[in-house]
């Protein structure tokens, strides 16, 4: 019920998190007392209701802030209101506020692109795991690596750059045709010298091939090389056909769901693992129509054995979700179970996860 004794929050709200996954709710004039929250109610883009939480318990202050996850949401716009209340136990009703001013807000989802990532902002950078390594980016095609690879020399800090790619041996490597190099003196000059700084000196090449060897201080100048003792290499790495990239996914909690588990969710982390569209793999082959509805199944079979998995809403990185359908070594014949997705569009796949890249 309304109460017009309980006030009306005034609330202001900033999205946090590496990847804008959080809401951040600054309230007050909130009012205050034993049984006293600050609750929300969320909408789709059509108005319609689809959830409600209490915020943060106002006991004793009618001030401050508060957090709210986005993970769950799946990507797309939604409504946001809030409002005080006091809730009673048992049959005696509860009292509410009048609500605040409606808040559009927008949540990601679980997929990316190389455009949406950040670009790279030193030692806080979101980050691409990529055959083991942390790379950030520089660009949508080129990354430099963030991990050290521990080389100390001049002339060893140049090989690896030349030939970092000829050291992945997956035969998928050479559709991506992929190529890389230490960063010129001028390209790092183009970047903040607060990205640059990593904490030790680490070697830049040069563009007519002179034997003077440039370098980054652990503060982040460009500064001649001598005898740097602590020096490391930081490759950069270009990727040459982005085309074949279908989607960024979070490194921690994306793909580790058990089967049948309808997974809507990204970390909160930082690092992100490409996934490449490869047609040398073979689509799974289904027996029997694809039904979408809560309990839907459909016989299917995998002559290789690999793993099986789905896009729920939409193909690549504009899906809602993602569904493991089954892990390797499963056996040939099985029965997809698509629990709890109703009415969308699903893209079943088969799936390789490997340590450099997804494909």
């Amino acid at each position: 019920m309304k109460d017009e004794n309980i006030a009306t929050p005034e609330v202001t709200l900033t999205y946090t998190g590496s990847n804008g996954e959080k809401l951040s709710v600054d309230y007050k004039n909130a009012t205050i007392g034993d049984n006293m929250y600050l609750s929300a109610l969320l909408y789709d883009e059509t108005g319609q209701l689809i959830n409600y939480a209490k915020v943060v318990n106002t006991r004793n202050s009618g001030s401050g802030k508060a957090e709210i996850p986005l993970y769950n949401l799946p990507a797309g716009n939604y409504r946001i209101r809030f409002f005080c209340e006091e809730i009673n136990d048992g049959i005696q009703p509860d009292y509410a506020s009048e609500p605040s001013r409606e808040f559009a807000i927008k949540s990601s989802g679980m997929f990316k692109t190389l455009n949406d990532l950040p670009k790279l902002a030193g030692n806080s950078s979101t980050t691409v795991l990529y055959d083991g390594k942390r790379w950030a980016k520089l660009s949508d095609t080129r990354l430099l690596m963030v991990d050290t690879l521990g080389v100390k020399s001049w002339s060893d800090a140049v090989s690896c750059g030349k030939n970092y790619a000829s050291g992945i041996t997956d035969t998928f490597e050479s559709k991506i045709k992929k190529s890389s190099a230490l960063l010129t003196a001028e390209e790092a000059n183009m970047l903040a010298q607060s990205a640059r700084c990593f904490g030790k000196y680490w070697w830049l090449s040069t563009n007519n091939n002179s034997r003077v060897p440039y370098g980054v201080s652990g503060m982040g100048e460009i500064v001649t090389m001598r005898n740097r003792s602590t020096s490391e290499t930081r490759p950069a790495l270009t990727l040459g056909n982005t085309d074949d990239i279908w989607f960024l996914s979070a490194v921690h909690g994306a793909k580790s769901a058990a089967p049948g588990r309808l997974v809507v969710a990204h970390e909160s982390g930082r690092e992100w693992k490409i996934t490449y569209k490869d047609k040398t793999l073979p689509a799974p082959i289904f027996s029997g129509p694809l039904t979408l509805d809560a309990a839907g199944n459909s016989k299917w079979s995998n002559p290789n054995d690999e793993r099986i998995a789905a896009l729920i809403g939409a193909d690549g990185a504009d899906a809602k979700g993602y569904m493991l359908l089954r892990d390797k070594n499963g056996g040939e014949n099985g029965e997809i179970l698509l629990n709890g997705v109703t009415g969308e569009n699903v893209y079943i796949h088969t799936e390789i996860i490997a340590p450099g890249y997804d494909r």
